[in-house]
């Protein structure tokens, strides 16, 4: 059994982001955003989107940044089903 701790950011009352940076902070830089969720119900019967942004240093870094003061806002949970 795999154990987890995920921050949890109070900041907003509903963050619906899915974003992945890959190969941050290199001129390969890929920044995936959009609705899909990476799940078998959006790949086989959702209406969703996804776009891949590549080389696009400075969205990455605004993404980052993002990302950071969420973190930085959040507390920690424990796994699942110990709350």
């Amino acid at each position: 059994m795999v154990s987890l701790q995920l921050p949890w950011s109070g900041l907003n009352s509903n963050a619906h982001n899915k974003i992945m940076v890959i190969d941050d902070g290199t001129q390969d830089v890929v920044v995936v955003t959009g609705s899909y969720n990476f799940t078998r119900s959006a790949q086989r019967m959702n209406s969703e989107n996804l776009s891949l942004i590549r080389g696009n240093l400075e969205l990455a870094r605004r993404f980052r940044q993002s990302w950071e003061c969420h973190r930085a806002d959040a507390v920690a949970l424990g796994p699942a089903g110990s709350q």
